[in-house]
């Protein structure tokens, strides 16, 4: 349901080695995945308010299933285990980190990205009807 239709870098690209040209790849499939290539901007709509809302995305859950989207951007991570962290974070080596938050009763699921590539750095999955707004 994510839209995907590249298939993930393989076993020796998804960073697990640490830097270099791997890492280098892997950011790149990732960015590409979050990218709108119509009109080579960020998937999604603007979805923040004041300075901060240039780094906030939000895109609708009837086109983008969070949980198995997110996986498909992770593949080949670690999860990183004993932080503060208030949902799932991986670690993907030589590239940064990705985070996915569970819904709460007022807000839906919210994938954060910390990739130096990458400028959006909090994607708010919402219903069409937040999305439209």
């Amino acid at each position: 349901m994510s839209g995907l239709s590249e298939e993930p870098p393989g076993p020796e690209v998804t960073g697990r080695g640490g830097g270099g040209d791997d890492a280098e790849e892997r950011r790149e499939y990732i960015r590409r995945l979050l990218r709108n290539e119509a009109d080579d901007d960020y998937i999604g709509k603007p979805g923040g308010q004041g300075r901060r809302a240039r780094h906030i995305r939000k895109i609708p859950l009837d086109e983008y299933e969070p949980e198995s989207f997110f996986a498909d951007l992770v593949e080949g991570g670690r999860e990183r285990e004993g932080t503060s962290y208030p949902g799932v974070l991986m670690e993907l080596p030589g590239v940064g980190t990705m985070g996915l938050r569970p819904p709460t009763p007022d807000k839906s699921y919210t994938m954060d990205v910390n990739i130096r590539s990458i400028r959006i750095k909090e994607w708010k999955f919402v219903n069409r009807e937040d999305y439209e707004s």
